[in-house]
């Protein structure tokens, strides 16, 4: 007997799915219901899952739990001045020169753009049951808030230079195009990075340190943070998280151990 082709299982995976979400409103679990909270919904689906199936989706390359009708999803998409690494797309300059125009206006459009290009690529080779590929999903890991303050790093390109209020004022332009007016149902979900161990300055002092530029929520931080020990502590998340009050998810990337950021 031939074994069903990989699209044939997505999409029998995704009917069942629809049938499941199709039941009476009364006998769904709450992650079904789309009338919830999507918090709530959120934590009666993680609340169902196995151990093993939580480290799962902790990886960049989060596997398929058909059972919950959760596809595969890959987190890792580059898009710090256009598409990237996803065949043809606008190409905007790098981020240090983008900010170099002091134009807040022209970055949110540069954003946009992206953000638009993103959903289009993303539309268009997602599977049956919406599961993504490496760099044709919709979580975008822009933009780089770091301070440039150390040229001897080899990424400065990548972020807005040495001034955090130019960086500040950059950056929450370039979330807002990525992700657009609707908090509900966001263009794309921006990624602000990096918090610790991305080989810039400050990446490898002693002591961890954690500096707020801009402390409303609606804002990027700007983060130097350091590790003795690559990750050896894991605090540097929490006091992130507790010392700022970020609610989220944070994520590692090149197959880094990944520990969530939760927002209680």
């Amino acid at each position: 007997m031939r074994q069903p082709t990989r699209g044939l299982r997505a999409f029998l995976s995704l009917s069942v799915c629809l049938s499941l979400l199709a039941l009476p409103a009364m006998a769904q679990e709450a992650w079904r219901d789309p009338g919830l909270d999507p918090a709530k919904r959120a934590a009666d689906l993680v609340g169902r899952m196995t151990l093993e199936e939580k480290a799962g989706q902790m990886r960049h390359a989060a596997p398929a739990i058909p059972r919950l009708c959760i596809p595969a999803y890959n987190w890792w998409n580059e898009g710090l001045h256009g598409v990237a690494r996803a065949g043809e797309a606008t190409v905007f300059p790098q981020a240090v020169g983008l900010a170099a125009t002091w134009d807040v206006g022209l970055m949110r459009q540069v954003a946009d753009v992206t953000a638009t290009e993103f959903r289009a690529k993303y539309l268009k080779t997602r599977g049956v049951d919406g599961a993504s590929a490496q760099y044709r999903g919709l979580t975008v890991w822009s933009p780089n808030v770091n301070i440039f303050r150390d040229p001897r790093w080899g990424r400065g390109q990548e972020t807005f230079g040495e001034d955090p209020y130019l960086t500040s004022r950059m950056g929450v332009a370039f979330i807002k195009g990525l992700q657009g007016d609707d908090p509900r149902h966001p263009k794309t979900v921006a990624t602000v990075k990096h918090l610790a161990v991305h080989s810039g300055p400050n990446a490898d002092s002693v002591d961890a340190l954690v500096g707020n530029y801009n402390g409303t929520p609606s804002q990027p931080i700007t983060i130097l943070a350091g590790i003795k020990e690559r990750f050896a502590k894991a605090e540097v998340i929490y006091v992130a998280r507790s010392d700022h009050g970020r609610r989220g998810r944070g994520t590692v990337d090149e197959g880094a151990k990944q520990r969530p950021v939760g927002g209680g």
